[in-house]
């Protein structure tokens, strides 16, 4: 029943008919405008919104439904999603908010979206939790570098004294960028020599790791020279930094068009119209 209720709610503006390639709105001959020399129908606006790519209206639509029938809510309150949109127009402009989010409904609405998508995002990661920790192998860490081994030695002789912290030492060498305590794993974009250290690593650990990276010249030149990592590794056991690890696979690794799929095979979700088969298939591959 359920499944079914979710098809007819998706698909309101259609009934099902045996011909998939031309569907007919139930209500296609209401008038919705007309001119001493046109009438435009509701069938008329069918046709019109299958000339563009509405697969991320039809998503949206979904999701909405399914998540309610998944038991899936979101936080943030209608006040709180306003007062982002006020900002937004604050900083980039009415004009360019319109151009992006269109008005403060929709923008509610698809921020509304995004946060279902990430609790999707979510129970996937939880529900094979072992296998992505086994997979990504993620550790906790201040991961910065030097092109002057000597700052980064100060470094980590500063830290290793045990009075400050490791962002103040950094800061104290001449590190000139925020130290943060981030997420990394095997897939992170660090050279090879700074994932064998952090990987290996057992315990909390403060390392000096010696790279070289291609950099130009004064000249324009390619030249070839040392790159000093200092890792400070503050953690590799994942139990302490889980709902980190979930947020960074799921920010980052997680394939968006395969978890929607995914939601919308396990609801049964039917597409009667061709045209629209044919977008939601392109935008994401994997459904039924």
């Amino acid at each position: 029943m359920k499944k079914f209720l979710l098809s007819l709610s998706l698909l309101m503006m259609l009934c099902a008919c045996s011909n998939a390639s031309d569907v007919k709105v139930s209500n296609g001959d209401e008038v919705i405008w007309s001119s001493s020399k046109e009438t435009y129908t509701s069938q008329d606006l069918f046709d019109d919104m299958k000339k563009n790519d509405y697969s991320s209206k039809i998503v949206t639509s979904i999701l909405n439904k399914t998540a309610v029938l998944d038991g899936i809510d979101t936080t943030s309150t209608d006040e709180e999603l306003s007062e982002g949109y006020d900002y937004y127009v604050e900083m980039l402009g009415q004009d360019t908010v319109n151009y992006y989010f269109g008005s403060k409904e929709n923008y509610i609405k698809s921020y509304r979206t995004s946060e279902i998508i990430s609790k999707y995002f979510e129970q996937e990661v939880l529900a094979d939790y072992d296998s992505y920790v086994e997979n990504y192998k993620p550790y906790k860490a201040q991961i910065i570098y030097f092109d002057d081994e000597a700052a980064a030695d100060k470094t980590i002789e500063t830290f290793k004294a045990g009075e400050n912290t490791f962002a103040y030492a950094a800061s104290e060498a001449g590190y000139g960028s925020e130290v943060t305590e981030q997420i990394y794993t095997d897939k992170s974009d660090l050279p090879v020599e700074v994932k064998e250290v952090a990987l290996n690593s057992a315990e909390p650990q403060c390392v000096k790791v010696i790279t070289s990276a291609v950099q130009t010249d004064s000249e324009g030149n390619s030249v070839t020279k040392g790159r000093y990592y200092v890792v400070n590794i503050i953690s590799t056991d994942t139990a302490e930094f889980k709902d980190e690890f979930v947020d960074h696979v799921v920010t980052n690794y997680i394939d968006s068009q395969a978890t929607v799929a995914n939601v919308l095979n396990k609801h049964n979700v039917k597409f009667y119209d061709q045209e629209t088969y044919d977008y939601m298939k392109k935008a994401y591959p994997g459904i039924n």
